[in-house]
């Protein structure tokens, strides 16, 4: 941690400079007080405090034009209901305030660093921050203290499949989804790779099981609609995709598709309302796609 290399370093200096004289010594320490010496009480870990999110991962280098079928893998980050310190962190990295988080993780180290969540959260951040290479160690770290946590697990995952390598990717998230049958992300990013290489019946059977833990999950909802879409049953997908909300059909890789399948079906207006409400300041790579759903549907 920087905090740390720069406080050896203090000492270093100060160790270094010891036998001289200092007619200043109140001057120089004159910020240092009992409360600096305070031993910091660990926060116990308990495993059954943690609580599971999802975050979908919004990677360009992996939203080809192809990808449009199909949403990103999810990241797993924890929230402690002990403590909402490690979740204020995890929520800067969001907004991209890296140094505020990074000043939370060192000043809760002492008391969170037997905590899974604690470095898994770290790890998030770094790969929020684009620096893999550091979020993989983090999540390695987390894993030391516990081989079999899910979370980073996950997340190992999610890297392996950003970095081209998705075989190594299912595989991981195949382990965690064995290990806790109850957290969800896993199972879906197994069935969006599913969908990915074209296993439309595979990634069916997974989103019903993810729809039948929660009927409302719109990115299931849509992985189903794509199974149907993909195995050649456009009206079957349609269905699905009439169940999501309005809002979330606006983002591109929802709406594009649904648009599609309306003008298939020969339902052309409603497939250029559903285009025209979509949200195109996030096309991103999906920039070419929208093009061409523009020219199938017929509109300017």
């Amino acid at each position: 941690m920087n905090w740390v290399i720069n406080f050896m370093l203090v000492l270093l200096l100060y160790s270094c400079a010891s036998t001289q004289q200092s007619d200043n010594l109140d001057f120089e320490f004159d910020s240092i007080s009992n409360e600096d010496f305070k031993v910091i009480e660990e926060v116990p870990y308990r495993e059954h405090e943690d609580v599971f999110e999802d975050v979908e991962v919004n990677d360009d280098s992996l939203a080809k034009e192809s990808m449009a079928r199909v949403s990103e893998p999810k990241l797993m980050v924890v929230e402690n209901k002990v403590s909402n310190v490690i979740s204020k962190g995890i929520s800067l990295c969001y907004r991209k305030q890296f140094d505020s988080a990074f000043e939370i993780f060192d000043r809760t180290y002492f008391a969170f660093k037997n905590h899974p969540s604690y470095w898994n959260q770290i790890g998030t951040c770094y790969f929020l921050k684009g620096e893999t290479k550091k979020a993989f160690l983090y999540y390695n770290k987390a894993r030391d203290l516990n081989p079999n946590y899910v979370p980073a697990i996950n997340n190992h995952g999610v890297i392996y499949q950003q970095e081209g390598d998705h075989y190594k990717a299912l595989k991981v998230y195949e382990k965690a989804s064995k290990l806790n049958s109850f957290v969800l992300t896993p199972l879906f990013n197994i069935g969006q790779l599913y969908l990915r290489y074209g296993f439309a019946e595979k990634a069916k059977n997974i989103f019903k099981s993810l729809l039948n833990k929660n009927p409302g999950d719109v990115d299931a909802l849509n992985g189903m609609a794509m199974s149907y879409f993909m195995l050649g049953n456009t009206s079957g997908a349609l269905a699905y995709w009439q169940k999501i909300n309005n809002e979330s059909l606006e983002e591109p890789y929802i709406g594009l598709n649904y648009a599609v399948a309306l003008k298939m079906l020969g339902k052309k207006q409603e497939a250029a309302s559903v285009l025209d409400k979509i949200n195109d300041a996030k096309l991103g790579q999906l920039a070419n796609y929208y093009k061409k759903v523009k020219n199938y549907i017929g509109v300017q």
